[in-house]
């Protein structure tokens, strides 16, 4: 259910960017003709799930499988170990790790992991503003992050809704939105 498809990006020079593994750092680059560029990987703590977090998996398997019958559930007791990355204009991959994602309270977007163009990490960035990494969608554009609000809530709603035990909601959930940060300074100085 969350392969690489939800973990891949095209450069701005032609290079696909993947990351294959559940468990694992690894993001590998293809150039455009279809070799393989070079893997990019870092030490990394997998983020170990909770009691809430494994229930909160199930919630959102049930919300997007209803309409699959006899599906069976089958989690890890990890996180998978990139959440999500995003090639910038510039070159430079910005990956959001689990715990970079987990880990994000109020008032923080996200702590990403940046790497150059040429793959090697250059720092690691806290982005503060609003913003949910496991409940909103993330797209960077130029020198703009993007945060839609409450994508995920969306997502499950289209595909018939969250448990089928689920109390009906007495008021109207808040509607989907759309922030933009601009984004300058160190965070874009990487020479």
């Amino acid at each position: 259910w969350d392969t690489f498809q939800n973990r891949w990006a095209v450069g701005p020079d032609g290079r696909v960017y993947a990351a294959l593994d559940f468990h694992g750092y690894r993001i590998h680059v293809w150039k455009p003709d279809g070799t393989l560029d070079r893997i990019i990987e870092r030490k990394h703590e997998s983020h170990e799930r909770t009691d809430e977090e494994i229930e909160e998996m199930r919630r959102i398997y049930t919300a997007f499988t209803r309409q699959a019958p006899n599906s069976e559930l089958k989690m890890e007791d990890r996180d998978k170990d990139i959440t999500s990355f995003w090639v910038r204009d510039d070159g430079t991959l910005w990956v959001l790790p689990s715990p970079g994602a987990r880990a994000a309270g109020e008032g923080v977007i996200g702590t990403f992991d940046v790497f150059d163009p040429q793959g090697r990490f250059v720092q690691t960035v806290v982005l503060e503003g609003e913003g949910s990494p496991r409940e909103d969608g993330y797209f960077f554009f130029g020198d703009r992050l993007y945060v839609v609000t409450d994508l995920l809530e969306a997502a499950m709603a289209a595909q018939g809704g969250g448990d089928a035990e689920e109390e009906v909601l007495e008021e109207e959930p808040e509607p989907m939105g759309v922030i933009a940060y601009r984004l300058d300074g160190s965070a874009l100085d990487l020479d």
